[in-house]
């Protein structure tokens, strides 16, 4: 992965942060699915950034003085590399290498009550960034719907279990 990164960061010395497409795996190795977002997406992540997931984190391959610039901020405990695309979206140029570089594993995570203290958690973090940010992006109706999502969660988390076990339901017979 970090061979065909390197080749590719040369080859393209005007691309700052680099990510490449995965294969989703579960805790036994088992592919679940493909995740191979579109490059035009990734090259104008302005536009995307809030309306599709366009990023799997350990795939990064970067500039080094990028990230020395532009430290993770310790403060957002489950939400530091969100937080860090936030802040570096506007200032440098992303792209993907259409090429599945890495097995990710994503854990099953069956047991409702597991699944709604994720949630929990993912959604205060993600607010604490999205405040953060919120002057860079005061114009951008797509950080405002995806901050208005993102509230939603937040709120239905901390609803009754019996209407979270009835909105699981529903997710779960759409998908």
């Amino acid at each position: 992965r970090l061979e065909k990164q390197y080749h590719y960061m040369i080859n393209h010395p005007d691309v700052d942060l680099l990510f490449s497409w995965t294969n989703h795996i579960d805790q036994d190795w088992k592919f679940k699915k493909t995740f191979t977002p579109s490059r035009d997406k990734v090259i104008h992540i302005k536009k995307w950034f809030f309306r599709s997931f366009l990023l799997v984190h350990p795939t990064l391959f970067c500039k080094k003085d990028i990230l020395e610039r532009n430290a993770y901020d310790n403060k957002f405990m489950r939400s530091q590399d969100f937080e860090l695309w936030l802040r570096l979206i506007w200032k440098y140029k992303f792209d993907i290498v259409e090429d599945i570089l890495l097995d990710y594993r994503v854990p099953n995570i069956e047991n409702l009550t597991e699944r709604v203290n994720k949630i929990k958690k993912s959604t205060y973090w993600t607010l604490k960034a999205l405040h953060k940010n919120m002057w860079t992006y005061i114009f951008n109706l797509n950080f405002w719907m995806f901050y208005i999502k993102t509230w939603i969660l937040y709120l239905i988390a901390r609803t009754p279990k019996k209407l979270i076990k009835c909105l699981v339901k529903l997710k779960d017979k759409n998908e």
